[in-house]
């Protein structure tokens, strides 16, 4: 595993938390341990999620739109199963599915409009 590849996950995580943690608190989540348990389920799903894609970029755009479908549609299930487990908000999945779509969205516009992608993209060729 490359400098280049671990800089990546780290640059797709801290956005991910920024992004899904900003979101909880516009949800109402307020209980600092609640933060903390997204923050450290984050920091599991999100660079599984973006290793994988990173993998499946070789295979094409069809195999990427694929796996990203299914790839978000069990981050959503587990992370929704452990927000019910672990945190007090009353819709654990509907905060599951609303911080998802946000970083989802904000994703892909900094991946559109923001050259640090096509930068890391070409270094880790």
């Amino acid at each position: 595993m490359s400098i280049t590849f671990l800089v990546w996950l780290l640059c797709c995580l801290a956005y991910t938390i920024i992004v899904e943690e900003i979101t909880a608190l516009i949800m109402g989540v307020r209980n600092k341990y609640d933060l903390l348990m997204i923050l450290g389920i984050n920091c599991i799903t999100n660079p599984l999620l973006s290793t994988i894609m990173t993998q499946t970029e070789a295979y094409g755009l069809n195999s990427m739109l694929s796996v990203l479908v299914i790839m978000e549609g069990l981050i959503f299930y587990i992370e929704g199963k452990m927000f019910a487990k672990y945190l007090d908000y009353k819709n654990p999945y509907l905060l599951s599915l609303i911080l998802n779509l946000a970083s989802f969205i904000v994703g892909g516009l900094l991946l559109q409009y923001v050259p640090i992608y096509r930068i890391f993209g070409k270094l880790m060729v």
